[in-house]
């Protein structure tokens, strides 16, 4: 394979991690429905570090631990994120405003 074959190829994964991304932020949007409507904290730490250890662990490489560690905490910032601004203002303990 020559450079624009492997860009071509790169291309085509990023459109796939694109498409990826935007069906997760549909499904944290349904879930910030979901948490909306039963008065749960949108900012569960637990939840967030139980994902990243799992993901962590599934890892078949190349890349290391910490990479996916970073790569996943950005993901699941901004994925808060857009929950919060989906479902409205929050308290200090993440629990949605009701006034």
């Amino acid at each position: 394979m020559d450079l624009d074959q492997l860009r071509l190829r790169l291309d085509a994964i990023d459109a796939q991690v694109l498409a990826l991304l935007s069906e997760r932020a549909g499904a944290v949007l349904d879930i910030g429905d979901y948490k909306r409507k039963q008065g749960l904290p949108i900012h569960v730490p637990e939840r967030e570090n139980n994902v990243v250890k799992r993901l962590q662990t599934d890892n078949p490489g190349p890349l290391p631990g910490g990479a996916i560690e970073r790569i996943f905490r950005a993901i699941i910032e901004e994925m808060r994120k857009l929950e919060e601004e989906h479902v409205g203002r929050v308290d200090e303990s993440g629990k949605i405003k009701t006034t």
